[in-house]
């Protein structure tokens, strides 16, 4: 791993509720750092990092997308929306980093800025 790719961290979590793009971004970004996803050693310094996607019909979208056969989840949309507000809100009164999961071509750069 180059000096540049070097994380000033030992654990990175990544939050957010189901269908925001969390998955998504792991592999990307797991790659980036040469790290592991699932594998943790004991860590003397954890980053968090929370995703929300503001737009509910994105989040049905997603599920859509992710899960095809799996109907319109309209509740379950409604409820990743407001427990991504939660989120976000609470994020912002503890100083944790929370970013929208939109734009997803500048996730991974806006991530990355985030955390160094």
């Amino acid at each position: 791993m180059s000096e540049a790719h070097k994380p000033n961290w030992s654990v990175l979590l990544l939050g957010g509720p189901s269908g925001v793009g969390k998955s998504s971004v792991s592999y990307p970004l797991a790659r980036h750092f040469n790290v592991g996803i699932s594998e943790i050693d004991a860590a003397s310094e954890v980053r968090a990092l929370f995703l929300y996607e503001p737009d509910e019909t994105q989040i049905l979208r997603n599920f859509a997308m992710r899960e095809p056969g799996g109907g319109e989840q309209a509740k379950r949309a409604r409820v990743s929306l407001l427990f991504g507000r939660w989120l976000k809100d609470e994020c912002g009164r503890f100083g944790v980093v929370a970013l929208p999961a939109r734009p997803w071509d500048t996730l991974l750069p806006r991530i990355l800025e985030a955390i160094s």
